[in-house]
């Protein structure tokens, strides 16, 4: 199964064999500031960060206070180890495999925070889009089943899908009854179809996101030529 909680999602990266960090805890800055955690969207629900580590690079100690869903836009880097403050260095992927792009994990640090810091010690760069969620309750929103769509994830705080449309292929028909956002993992050429608006064609690229809010029944085809790959989640 594709999506699955990964600890990993939480952990930085540090190199193969590397050394414990000496930045003292207290110095630990919060998540939206540490190094390499870009905040790109922000509304009352959720701060979503583009997190871009190239290899050899690494970020502050930083707090996990509230819980997040990530979606994986690249292989996570093979090479990977993390630390939290006073612990020694461990491996995060003893076995060496996944997550790879397009999985998605959700971790609830409202019920354990953590502290933690790292470095990418892999050949290739994590990338990751971390969508933090601003309240530690839910919402009171109630997704809806999707026909069509793959649910990847399902718990109190959210629920998410994952949508794959080859050249011509069309999603049936959903109403959103919860605010959310949509991922693009893969990219190409599409038209989305809503009740009562004109068709609208999208372009999109690997890493676009948008804010989707609760409306009216839309459907989603593919008018392009290569395969296009979404996830899509509903807040709870």
């Amino acid at each position: 199964m594709r999506s699955a909680l990964f600890k990993i999602c939480a952990l930085a990266l540090l190199p193969m064999g590397g050394v414990a960090l000496s930045q003292p805890t207290h110095e630990a800055v919060e998540l939206v500031d540490s190094a390499y955690h870009v905040p790109v969207f922000s509304n009352e629900f959720i701060t979503l960060l583009k997190v871009q580590m190239p290899p050899g690079r690494g970020s502050d100690f930083h707090h996990h206070r509230q819980d997040q869903i990530s979606v994986y836009m690249a292989d996570y880097p093979a090479e990977a180890e993390g630390q939290e403050p006073g612990e020694p260095v461990h491996r995060i992927r003893p076995n060496g495999k996944g997550p790879y792009m397009g999985d998605v994990s959700f971790s609830n640090f409202t019920k354990k925070q953590l502290i933690n810091r790292g470095q990418n010690g892999g050949a290739t760069t994590m990338k990751v889009l971390q969508a933090v969620f601003k309240s530690p309750s839910p919402y009171g929103f109630n997704p809806q089943p999707r026909e069509g769509y793959t649910q990847v994830l399902d718990n109190d705080r959210v629920r998410a899908w994952r949508l794959i449309l080859a050249p011509g292929q069309s999603a049936p028909a959903i109403s959103q009854t919860a605010p959310g956002m949509r991922i693009v993992v893969k990219g190409g050429d599409i038209a989305e179809i809503s009740e009562g608006k004109r068709d609208r064609g999208m372009f999109l690229d690997p890493g676009d996101f948008f804010w989707q809010d609760a409306g009216p029944k839309r459907v989603v085809r593919n008018i392009g030529t290569t395969t296009v790959e979404l996830v899509e989640f509903e807040l709870k």
